[in-house]
């Protein structure tokens, strides 16, 4: 039994719902998560749909101290999360982005190895560099889709939680029957999800990143 069976996701409010710039709405007490007075609303605000998301697909992969975890998409919202709530979890992070500028930041961020790719073909770095991964975390969807696919090891999985693009991915059928990959999709997260990073956070374990901070009121 999953706790996402009780899930509405026509509840999910300021994304298929309205009501995300309300000062007050009227919402399910099994949709509500205590704030740690440690943790200003700034911080909290946006772990649900990121930190959370990366955390509810790490375990859909059934992840483990001493994993491999390829991470592509590593820069966005979900991606700057998952790369400390995986070194968290004791996982060895192997971090995907095509721009070398951003390779400091990911390092700062906790990742063991950063691939720069530009053409979307890094299997071949990081078969070469850190061997076969037990998992991949596919944060960008079809145009990384066939690399990831051919960097994670036999029996392994990938676990596809964004899609930028809207087209088809063609998929090697053969491949994946001899190798037993295992293929999830994962959405959202579970109040015990937003739980979870919540409570890493005020152990330390992550920082919420914020590239900004603006008014809601316009002078």
């Amino acid at each position: 039994h999953s706790p996402r069976c009780i899930v509405n996701a026509g509840y999910y409010y300021g994304m298929l719902k309205d009501g995300g710039y309300q000062d007050y709405v009227s919402v399910h007490h099994k949709s509500l998560v205590s704030l740690p007075k440690e943790i200003s609303f700034e911080d909290g605000s946006f772990m649900c749909c990121t930190a959370a998301v990366s955390l509810r697909a790490m375990k859909l992969a059934n992840i483990k101290k001493g994993d491999k975890i390829l991470i592509t998409g590593c820069t966005g919202g979900v991606g700057v999360h998952a790369i400390q709530i995986a070194v968290a979890l004791g996982a060895m992070t192997i971090c995907i982005t095509s721009n070398p500028k951003k390779v400091p930041l990911l390092i700062a961020l906790g990742a063991h190895r950063v691939i720069v790719s530009n053409d979307n073909k890094f299997h071949r770095k990081v078969l070469s560099e850190v061997g076969p991964v037990d998992i991949v975390l596919e944060l960008v969807g079809g145009p990384t889709f066939q690399s990831s696919f051919m960097s994670v090891k036999p029996t392994g999985t990938i676990v596809v939680v964004g899609n930028i693009s809207v087209g088809n991915v063609a998929l090697r059928l053969g491949r994946l029957i001899l190798t037993e990959t295992k293929i999830i999709g994962s959405s959202g997260a579970t109040p015990e999800d937003v739980k979870q990073v919540l409570d890493m956070i005020t152990e330390k374990k992550l920082i919420p990143v914020i590239a900004d901070r603006l008014p809601l009121t316009v002078e």
